[in-house]
């Protein structure tokens, strides 16, 4: 009867990703903000559950796992987030030349979202350059929210990498908020559009 859509579960989902995140040396605050990302941000029709893993990334999150995961159990596929983030940020740490500190988020999210290549191209072209055309149609298809405007206008790589910069700030600060506010992390409840499905599975 077609895909639904699994019922966020906190005491299910959070320590399987918490314990992930140990595993790979992700901290929850990246681990969430992750998480808050890319629920809230339209993916590509093949990527789904809430870390919006594509069919290519989870080949790869199970060769660095060295075991085939599951996508229906939640420890699984919070490994196989956990796996292909950290394989991503040692990717934008080499590109970078940074082989100290860990790269900032921004920078890692981008390559998580746009792909390394992505990331690596949008490094290297011109702040002018038109951000879709130097990532390639597909993936700015899939991302429209970073690659064009309200009115489908294509921006510059300079107001894509800004407008990344800006929306994981403003996700960071949902799960890590400024000392007067609350503390609590917490996650964002997942959508229900068909695009962004949780754990899919058929009844």
């Amino acid at each position: 009867m077609g895909k639904r859509v699994r019922t966020f579960s906190e005491s299910e989902d959070k320590p399987a990703l918490e314990a992930a995140g140990k595993k790979y040396r992700v901290n929850m605050t990246e681990a969430m903000t992750l998480h808050n990302l890319e629920t809230g941000v339209k993916g590509a029709n093949e990527a789904n559950g809430y870390l919006q893993m594509t069919p290519s990334a989870w080949k790869q999150a199970e060769l660095l796992a060295g075991r085939k995961l599951s996508r229906d159990d939640p420890k699984d596929y919070a490994e196989a987030g956990m796996a292909y983030y950290d394989w991503t940020r040692k990717q934008v740490q080499q590109a970078s030349g940074n082989t100290g500190g860990k790269p900032a988020l921004k920078d890692v999210y981008m390559a998580y979202n746009a792909g390394v290549g992505g990331y690596k191209a949008l490094n290297s072209a011109s702040s002018s350059a038109i951000a879709a055309d130097v990532v390639g149609k597909k993936v700015a298809e899939n991302n429209k929210h970073f690659y064009y405007d309200s009115n489908g206008k294509p921006l510059t790589v300079a107001e894509t990498k800004k407008l990344y910069a800006s929306t994981v700030k403003s996700k960071m600060d949902e799960v890590a908020p400024a000392p007067n506010k609350s503390k609590q992390l917490a996650f964002k409840a997942p959508s229900t559009d068909g695009e962004n499905d949780m754990f899919p599975f058929k009844k």
